[in-house]
């Protein structure tokens, strides 16, 4: 027989693992897919999105893609001042699903933009399609 003393030593105890469990979730963990769209310049030119993003918990920002356009997808984070966040990365046309990272070390809160052109441009046409459709988890 346990005696009643010993049970709230054990629950109180349960409580702190518990605890201590709930607090090893931190916000590093917070990061979430989105969904991401686009249409690149046939010139090759860089564009920027308008649409700020912000960093869900600190950790990694990194992209896949399930359709990119032929003359592959190069992409980048911007800062508020348009600096760049992190290193730029590429994928070729055969490079669906192949997630990268683009920052490894983006604080909680951190407002972004992202930046994308095409591998390379095509003034003359003939590279369609330019669009991209992913996942960005942030």
């Amino acid at each position: 027989m346990i005696r009643p003393g010993v049970v709230k030593k054990l629950v109180a105890a349960g409580a702190v693992v518990a605890g201590v469990f709930a607090l090893n979730v931190g916000v590093a963990d917070a990061a979430s897919d989105h969904g991401i769209t686009g249409t690149n310049y046939a010139s090759g030119d860089l564009y920027i999105s308008s649409n700020a993003r912000f960093k869900e918990g600190t950790g990694a920002v990194s992209v896949t893609f399930s359709s990119l356009p032929k003359n592959g997808q190069y992409f980048e984070l911007l800062s508020v001042s348009y600096a760049l966040i992190g290193s730029p990365q590429s994928w070729t046309k055969s490079e669906t699903n192949v997630r990268r990272t683009l920052a490894s070390s983006v604080s909680n809160g951190r407002q972004f933009y992202n930046a994308f052109r095409l591998n390379s441009g095509c003034p003359g046409g003939g590279c369609s399609p330019y669009n991209l459709i992913g996942s960005e988890r942030y």
